[in-house]
């Protein structure tokens, strides 16, 4: 990808040299002139590791058989002027402040709320019901961007059921991926071991996905396929013997996000990131996460949480910084390190969440341990950590089984901790 950037650009620049029959010299002058010139589509100047990453790149590419060049271009003297101007422009992105790298933004609780309660995703009309499956494989299964999408097909997914009774459906096979292509130098994947539980929620994935599959064209074995125009609720077949191209399933989540009118434009890379988000926040390992979205390195998830979302933004630091007004001491804050369990998903799934209608102020929740739950034995017995926000020495254990969704919470309070706000909360934890 990275030498076919390079040789666009020098066919662009009437260059009739091949890059490979350079000596270094004249590879140093051509790049020196690449790395000053080069612009992406839209005309825009590259980032920082893209610039890096097209270094690399072209250095794998004449170092693979059959070259076979044996180049290092970051400590060969014979490339320090192109380096020099490499390094000249990635200084000029720290003047300009554009070398951060601006990740995909993972989706905001609010506007995950606000897609759940519009129509773009109901699943009595077929564009609806095609918008709310894409969605929903994408986010339960962390699909990359478009990647895999065209080639699903109507027999990639497995409905079953797990020991304690509970529909769900998963994948029937792992693909080729980008970190997992395949091959004796590939570790396994376990992508496809992700699991779509079944919900009593309006517009359920699980339900929409058994639905999606009984209304495609039967000629057509692609999964993805087009809505028909003129249909019927009572028709057996919503959708054209044609699929969905790769440019329009690449664009989906773009068109979603206009059609609910979303606070911003997201991108199918950011359902993905909202998945591995969520996951991190709820306290899941990194290699569990790393199981399921098919990341190879725990350094590649690093990015997805080092910035705090809106919500944390609004609810505790903010609401630490003016705690003062509130005659609380900084040292008493200090005793305290309150965790938003601010999970988007939770009201796409259909779960309860704390009631936030009350007058009383927010309550920030933190999974402190798992348990196994001494009805059915299994491992999905949370015990949260409930912390009023103005004040901070209210704290109470509420614990729930989230398998057999026992009657109601139990409660143990700390007998040195007096609780003045006390509130009744529902709430209900997905185990992903």
């Amino acid at each position: 990808m990275y030498s076919r950037k390079i040789r666009k650009w020098s066919k662009q620049r009437n260059i009739q040299q091949e890059l490979h029959e350079m000596d270094d010299k004249t590879l140093d002058k051509c790049l020196c002139q690449f790395y000053a010139e080069v612009k992406n589509q839209q005309g825009e100047d590259y980032s920082k590791s893209t610039l890096i990453g097209l270094k690399h790149g072209l250095e794998r590419y004449l170092n693979c058989p059959p070259y076979n060049r044996g180049l290092s271009m970051s400590y060969n003297p014979a490339f320090k002027m192109s380096n020099s101007v490499l390094n000249a422009k990635i200084v000029s992105f720290k003047k300009q402040g554009k070398e951060n790298v601006v990740h995909k933004p993972v989706l905001e609780a609010e506007d995950l709320t606000k897609l759940k309660n519009s129509d773009v995703l109901n699943v009595s009309t077929p564009l609806g019901l095609l918008r709310n499956v894409w969605f929903h494989v994408s986010l339960f299964w962390c699909r990359r961007g478009r990647e895999g999408q065209r080639k699903l097909t109507k027999d990639s997914f497995v409905f079953t059921e797990d020991a304690n009774g509970e529909a769900f459906v998963t994948m029937a096979h792992s693909e080729a991926s980008k970190n997992h292509p395949g091959g004796i130098h590939d570790n396994e994947s376990f992508e496809n071991l992700g699991r779509m539980y079944k919900t009593d929620a309006e517009n359920d994935g699980f339900s929409a996905l058994q639905l999606f599959i009984t209304k495609l064209h039967p000629s057509c074995e692609a999964f993805f396929q087009y809505p028909k125009r003129k249909w019927s609720p009572a028709d057996n077949t919503w959708y054209e013997n044609k699929p969905l191209g790769v440019n329009t399933l690449g664009n989906m989540m773009k068109t979603i996000s206009e059609a609910a009118s979303l606070s911003k434009v997201y991108t199918n890379h950011s359902v993905r990131a909202t998945s591995i988000t969520l996951w991190s926040n709820a306290g899941l390992t990194n290699r569990h996460i790393m199981a399921i979205s098919g990341h190879r390195s725990e350094q590649s998830l690093v990015h997805y949480n080092q910035r705090p979302s809106s919500h944390q933004l609004k609810r505790s630091m903010s609401g630490v910084l003016q705690s003062k007004n509130n005659n609380l001491t900084l040292d008493k804050l200090s005793e305290f390190r309150p965790f938003i369990c601010d999970s988007p998903l939770t009201p796409m799934s259909g779960f309860k969440t704390i009631d936030q209608r009350s007058s009383t102020p927010p309550i920030f929740a933190n999974i402190t341990k798992l348990q196994k739950c001494s009805k059915c034995f299994s491992s999905h017995f949370f015990v949260f950590t409930l912390v009023n926000s103005q004040c901070l020495y209210n704290i109470t254990k509420l614990q729930k089984c989230s398998k057999c969704c026992t009657s109601s919470w139990t409660s143990s309070v700390s007998s040195r901790i007096s609780i003045k706000n006390k509130r009744n909360v529902e709430s209900r934890v997905g185990c992903l």
